[in-house]
């Protein structure tokens, strides 16, 4: 799994999509410790971001894709006053499978911070688990 956040040291997120920069950058690194793949990139210092915002468009199925798009952040507020989060099942895909923010049917916006802690929540578990799988393998051993 790896794990992209794309946000602007320059630009403040809008009101409308509400998130931490840095509180993301923390949790980002939980994710690194857990083992995840993360990279966070700073878009203030890219000239052209239509290929990264055009990944939120075409990569997830239409049930998880980000709020980018005619009916919200545009191309011009990808990273800047819309920062995103893109989640790769596996290191190697060219286009992620999950996208933030993004709206869901049942629990309306989801943001990048609400999705960076279920992210923590459920490797956390399976590190646990794996642990605890190890540790039984050792005592029977």
């Amino acid at each position: 799994m790896k794990v992209e956040f794309y946000y602007s040291s320059k630009d403040n997120p809008s009101d409308r999509f509400p998130v931490s920069i840095d509180d993301s950058l923390k949790e980002l690194k939980q994710l690194a410790q857990l083992g995840l793949k993360t990279e966070a990139i700073d878009v203030s210092k890219l000239d052209d971001v239509f290929r990264l915002y055009h990944k939120a468009l075409v990569g997830p199925n239409a049930a998880k894709r980000a709020v980018f798009g005619m009916k919200g952040a545009l191309e011009a507020d990808f990273g800047r006053t819309c920062p995103a989060l893109y989640v790769y099942e596996d290191a190697a895909d060219r286009y992620p499978s999950d996208a933030y923010p993004r709206s869901d049917r049942e629990k309306g916006l989801i943001g990048i911070g609400a999705a960076l802690e279920e992210l923590i929540a459920e490797h956390r578990t399976k590190t646990a688990t794996v642990i605890e799988a190890e540790e039984e393998t050792e005592e029977e051993a």
